[in-house]
């Protein structure tokens, strides 16, 4: 989506009903990175932003504009995390993977798997 071609429209609901299908994209105002894609048969939310570099759009479906405005504060609270961000498996987490599975089958030492006080 190029944002600089991208049409308008208030961040109200009454806006988004008048908005006829078909149109396209369109930005709402005073909301950063929020757009509805209007198309022949519904109109949904998205949300772009930039993470590293990067664009990211995420779809956010079919809402109103109140319930888009909230999704969208949530989405832009959860910053510089992406999906695949926030489901990757941490180094700590691979440590008590490894730890739990070789102990449960009775391949380490005591020693190995005891904690420091």
């Amino acid at each position: 989506m190029n944002m600089a071609k991208t049409k308008a429209i208030e961040p109200s609901q009454k806006a988004l009903d008048a908005l006829p299908l078909a149109s396209g994209d369109w930005k709402v105002k005073n909301i950063r990175g929020l757009f509805v894609r209007a198309r022949k048969a519904s109109k949904s939310f998205m949300l772009a932003r930039r993470v590293g570099g990067k664009l990211h759009r995420i779809a956010l479906g079919p809402l109103t504009m109140a319930e888009a405005k909230k999704e969208a504060l949530e989405r832009w609270n959860e910053a510089g995390q992406t999906p695949a961000a926030v489901t990757a498996l941490t180094l700590g987490a691979a440590i008590e993977d490894y730890i739990g599975a070789k102990s449960a089958a009775g391949k380490l030492a005591p020693k190995t798997i005891a904690v420091a006080p």
